[in-house]
């Protein structure tokens, strides 16, 4: 029983130092209407484990996808195309909260995009 409680707090702490590492992040699309016109636009992003695109119409001056939650080492990407005669947005990635790929969208040029490897 004694030897019991000499190894209990040495095996308490080899466990706790085995932790599951985390094969995930959580990536948010963000996209800012930056003119004062309202124009509709069409939003593509990478939206699932499996690595599908999901796409979005809107005219939004904010729109945010949420937080989703894909594996490390995925390619995501997140594409705007507008046709309004006026326009600028700011097209952003966020990782864990931290933004980590950024460009802007403005006329005439049409679409724009900004892709990412998720965990580095």
């Amino acid at each position: 029983m004694k030897r019991l409680v000499y190894f209990f707090p040495l095996f308490c702490v080899l466990l706790s130092s085995c932790r599951k590492q985390d094969t995930t992040v959580k990536i948010a699309y963000d996209i800012k209407e930056l003119s004062s016109d309202n124009p509709s636009y069409t939003i593509t992003y990478t939206s699932d484990k499996s690595g599908n695109s999901k796409q979005v119409s809107t005219s939004d001056p904010l729109w945010n996808s949420g937080y989703i939650e894909l594996p490390k080492g995925e390619y995501v990407s997140l594409r705007v195309d507008c046709s309004a005669p006026l326009y600028e947005f700011r097209i952003s990635i966020y990782q864990e909260g931290v933004s980590v790929q950024e460009t802007e969208l403005f006329n005439p040029r049409g679409s724009a995009s900004v892709s990412f490897t998720t965990g580095n």
